[in-house]
């Protein structure tokens, strides 16, 4: 019996420099953001079928050659882009694809870790143990021909690496360069950071939709000025780097205001933002997509619930954080037959305590 193989990506989040739905402006000017890898993963599982073909299952709905079962377009997005990675591959036997997140699609830049776990997960299968960039690049080639939802080509290359980068594009080619920063900093700097997410559970509630306005909807004009972004974030990643957590968090706010605030002046996630700032964060970015809206921010301790507390009211829920240095990797797993476990193991009898376990020596 063939192996069972998983592949694992992190989910990554921008700390600055993302400029929401203005992806082509970032590639068209060579944008520069800070990434983070999450300890929040995607799974891409694959194992042998009795059925002809490959059948992709992700999010409830699956494919077959290209055929969806379902109506959920949101899913269909992501199922469009992981056909296209199995058909990239050819006849690879008979398997069934499992691919899960345990972080929700808010946004497209959770395509990069879709993308890449199952890229990693079948070219592992057909003897290929793809290096981070290029399995990256072949999942922007793979993506940009495939999606009609802007995906910036960072998030594969963020969600290949991991760890805490800094992702330029510059000469039509992407360069990732690790943020160093120091180990009491970065434990800090875990603390401060805060991810909130709202989901869209189809109610009508205004508060389940903070997103009130789309960059993808606003005039080719409104476009913000990159020079300026690129700019803020080589200050940010020089605080970060002298362990400065304080003046980060101000950059980010900035950054905020120049790539976000563009068409956000009167939307419920501006709303959000004002009230997490005037609660006490510093500065924070957003992503936004088909299950709801993230809010990352910087905040100090001491503050943190006045914050939880503010964003509920806009249906925000504080997720837990921790940062992760691991990229993408692949496991494999041999199949066992239980006859040939023999006996069971000591610890699975039922327990009887020595009377000798705990004894004490009688005093002399």
């Amino acid at each position: 019996m063939d192996a069972v193989v998983i592949a694992r990506a992190p989910v990554c989040v921008p700390l600055g420099g993302d400029m929401g739905g203005f992806a082509g402006a970032y590639e068209r000017s060579g944008g520069a953001v800070i990434c983070a890898a999450t300890g929040y993963s995607v799974y891409a599982l694959l194992e042998p079928s009795r059925l002809d073909g490959v059948h992709v299952t992700f999010a409830g709905a699956s494919t077959r050659s290209g055929q969806h079962t379902g109506n959920d377009r949101k899913s269909g997005i992501q199922l469009d882009l992981l056909d296209s990675i199995v058909r990239r591959f050819g006849a690879f036997g008979h398997q069934n694809v499992f691919v899960t997140s345990q972080f929700p699609q808010v946004g497209v830049r959770l395509q990069g870790s879709l993308a890449v776990a199952t890229l990693k997960a079948i070219a592992f299968r057909c003897g290929l143990d793809l290096e981070p960039y290029a399995l990256a690049q072949l999942a922007c080639d793979i993506g940009s021909a495939t999606s009609d939802t802007t995906c910036p080509q960072y998030v594969h290359y963020a969600a290949a690496l991991g760890g805490l980068c800094v992702l330029t594009r510059s000469s039509g080619k992407m360069v990732v360069e690790r943020i160093e920063v120091p180990p009491d900093a970065r434990q800090a700097l875990e603390q401060r950071l805060m991810v909130f997410v709202a989901l869209n559970h189809g109610r009508g509630d205004a508060r389940a939709h903070p997103v009130a306005s789309d960059h993808r909807h606003a005039r080719e004009t409104d476009e913000p000025d990159v020079e300026p972004i690129k700019e803020l974030v080589r200050a940010a990643r020089s605080e970060l780097g002298d362990g400065d957590l304080d003046a980060f968090g101000r950059l980010l706010h900035r950054l905020w205001v120049a790539g976000h605030g563009v068409g956000e002046r009167d939307g419920l996630l501006r709303q959000s933002y004002d009230s997490a700032l005037a609660a006490g964060a510093v500065g924070g970015t957003a992503l936004s997509g088909a299950d709801g809206t993230c809010l990352i921010l910087c905040c100090p301790p001491e503050r943190q619930d006045d914050v939880a507390q503010k964003l509920a009211v806009y249906g925000f829920e504080r997720w837990p954080l921790a940062l992760a240095d691991e990229g993408v990797y692949a496991l494999q797993g041999v199949p066992w037959s239980r006859s040939e476990t023999g006996s069971p193991a000591a610890w699975l009898q039922p327990f009887a305590p020595s009377p000798t376990l705990f004894a004490q020596e009688e005093p002399g």
